[in-house]
């Protein structure tokens, strides 16, 4: 006879194994919250490097040449403590899911600084009410 654990598991996977059949759904968010669990040890472990999760769906603000209070959120916002450097992870599990204006909004972040990415959102912070997370969570990078 199986464990608990294991038959949870199994039971998780197939069901997570039947979602990708459907059309249009998006089976990051069935696994999302399981691989932030292992996320930073596993690209700690990859890479020989000391990675810590700063946080999942890390809004970022959207820069269409205006000046907008939008944002975009990255799947995971990490930090390699090892090489002083912001990890963006955006997780994809369709082809058809990528999308190159989120790209472009994260390739356009990337050439910022840390500065500029906590000043964008601080910004978002205070329009949307959660400018004690922001503190909170910007000082680990």
């Amino acid at each position: 006879m199986s464990e608990p654990r294991e038959v949870f598991i199994e039971q998780l996977m197939a069901h997570i194994t039947r979602l990708t059949m459907i059309p249009k759904v998006q089976v990051e968010r069935a696994i999302g919250p399981i691989l932030g669990l292992f996320i930073a040890e596993l690209l700690s472990t990859k890479w020989s490097k000391r990675v810590e999760m700063i946080c999942e769906e890390f809004p970022l603000r959207k820069v269409n040449g205006i000046l907008t209070y939008q944002s975009t959120n990255i799947d995971w916002l990490l930090y390699n403590r090892s090489d002083d450097q912001l990890v963006f992870l955006e997780l994809k599990t369709a082809y058809t899911s990528f999308d190159p204006v989120q790209k472009d909004i994260y390739l356009e972040v990337v050439k910022k600084s840390k500065r500029a990415v906590r000043h964008s959102l601080s910004k978002i912070s205070r329009r949307s009410g959660t400018a004690r997370w922001n503190q909170r969570n910007t000082k680990r990078f």
